[in-house]
């Protein structure tokens, strides 16, 4: 992040973020980039934590597995293998529900 913001970022924009706690740490990683970078417009820099609402388990689960830097929550993952046992319709509602109260 300190290269990005020295070479004039005025936002970084993350991967998608499904945990709380990853999401902290990427705040305190980037505001201590701040406080590290050579540049003045560092301070006045965001930090945009990515979406992509995931409303398949599929994609839950391939997300969780094979994309690098990208870690799904179990407890996300196992309610929507849940949900895809009772057809998409209940996984879109599940997905969308997580949507609606967690980002």
């Amino acid at each position: 992040m300190v290269k990005k913001l020295n070479y004039g970022a005025r936002a970084i924009i993350t991967q998608p973020v499904y945990d709380l706690e990853n999401a902290k740490e990427l705040l305190a990683l980037f505001e201590e980039a701040k406080e590290l970078s050579i540049r003045d417009t560092a301070k006045e820099a965001n930090l945009v934590l990515g979406q992509f609402p995931i409303v398949r388990a599929r994609t839950a689960n391939f997300i969780n597995d094979k994309v690098p830097g990208i870690s799904v929550p179990k407890s996300i993952i196992d309610e929507m293998n849940l949900a895809a046992m009772d057809g998409e319709d209940k996984e879109q509602e599940v997905g969308f529900d997580y949507v609606e109260t967690h980002l």
